[in-house]
């Protein structure tokens, strides 16, 4: 166990872990890499849940908390590599060199199995929706190229849509029934 890493640099995410309710959260560990822990609800300990590669940057957990993507960056040849895990073991997917902005994870894709990238392409930012068995680019989602995403707790898939207008805020769910509510 270690003590609390220094910075976290993202909002801790509840989730049950082998039945139990645990927190995660992304910081940085000693070398400056970022690693996502799991904070013990019961003791406050801390402790890496995820280890880095030394080369990733960011990941994406199921609802269960299980890693099902990651995503590494290697600043000198400038390969940005997306790794996905339909199993147990880690696959190589997605690898593109970029010159200034690399693709991001957004987080679970709307349907099972799926995740979701943001990047840039022809001048804008796009959302392309990636198969977890693969890894490799999927459709763009111009659905879901929008201010921010409205996601469901339990299943942390986006359930919606939120636009920012001049005066307003236009909310658009993809299920009739959540758009009733």
């Amino acid at each position: 166990d270690h003590d609390l890493p220094d910075p976290f640099d993202s909002a801790p995410l509840r989730l049950t872990i082998d039945g139990r309710p645990a927190v995660v959260v992304q910081g940085i560990n000693a070398q400056g890499w970022p690693v996502v822990y799991r904070v013990n609800l019961d003791t406050g300990r801390i402790a890496p849940f995820i280890s880095n590669s030394g080369y990733t940057i960011d990941w994406v957990l199921d609802a269960n908390g299980r890693p099902v993507a990651r995503a590494d960056f290697d600043g000198q040849s400038r390969e940005w590599r997306l790794f996905t895990r339909p199993g147990e073991l880690w696959k190589r997917g997605h690898s593109e060199v970029v010159s200034l902005e690399r693709p991001s994870l957004i987080g679970l894709g709307p349907t099972e199995g799926t995740l979701l990238v943001a990047l840039r392409e022809d001048g804008e930012w796009r959302t392309r929706e990636v198969l977890v068995a693969d890894g490799q680019w999927g459709p763009l989602r111009p659905d879901l190229n929008t201010d921010s995403l409205l996601v469901d707790p339990a299943t942390r898939r986006p359930i919606g849509a939120m636009d920012v207008k001049l005066d307003t805020l236009d909310y658009t769910f993809f299920s009739e029934a959540d758009q009733r509510m």
